[in-house]
């Protein structure tokens, strides 16, 4: 039933009997109304979220969630990021490169030449240091021995000259000589010719023929 409620009563007004009968009655309707509200609300609200998917409405299962929060492959670990931070930076990895550079040019000589202030051993068989003349026709050995003139010539081994044909051992520091020892015998093949520091020639021939020809000052031996 509708309830029609009475506002305006008065100070003085007698309530009867059916008044009161009235107000209960609307008071029983009202609680029977708000009642059969709820169930319907509860009916309602069961059917419609009963065909509620999380796909349906954009959620997230938990399965899903968990998932996810366990893939390291999507996500910073702390290993990862150790990694990472150990990675060379294009900073550091030129330091090291000039480093690596600069200590290789220190190690080793350039092709063009250069200086060794250490020594100098080679392991290797038969030729083992090869000097060769190229386009200047010719190739030596020279020795720096004295300390107080380092960049004085003090002998050397070794064809001079361009062209020339004779191998030459000079000693050329003042007043020094030239001292091939054996313990043994020292081996001359050919003709053996002195120079004096006046330039004069001595030939020393050594032969089981006789004496023949020959210059004044030769020194002919014949065994």
């Amino acid at each position: 039933m509708n309830y029609t409620g009475k506002t305006n009563w008065q100070f003085d007004e007698v309530v009867k009997e059916a008044d009161l009968n009235r107000i209960e009655q609307g008071l029983l309707d009202a609680h029977a109304g708000v009642e059969t509200a709820k169930s319907e609300a509860k009916a309602y609200t069961d059917e419609k979220v009963a065909g509620v998917t999380p796909g349906a409405i954009g959620a997230v299962k938990k399965s899903d969630f968990d998932a996810h929060t366990a893939d390291a492959g999507l996500h910073v670990t702390a290993a990862k990021q150790a990694a990472w931070d150990a990675k060379e930076t294009p900073a550091g990895a030129q330091a090291k490169a000039n480093q690596a550079e600069g200590n290789a040019k220190n190690a080793s000589l350039p092709r063009s030449g250069g200086v060794i202030t250490g020594p100098v051993e080679s392991h290797a068989g038969g030729n083992n240091i090869a000097l060769k003349g190229g386009s200047a026709d010719h190739s030596y050995l020279s020795f720096f021995a004295r300390t107080a003139s380092p960049s004085t010539r003090s002998g050397y081994i070794g064809y001079p000259n361009a062209g020339i044909k004779d191998l030459h051992i000079k000693n050329e520091i003042a007043g020094g000589s030239v001292d091939i020892t054996a313990s043994k015998v020292v081996t001359v093949g050919g003709s053996a010719i002195v120079r004096n520091n006046k330039g004069i020639n001595t030939t020393i021939i050594i032969s089981t023929a006789a004496p023949s020809g020959g210059t004044d000052g030769d020194i002919w031996i014949q065994i």
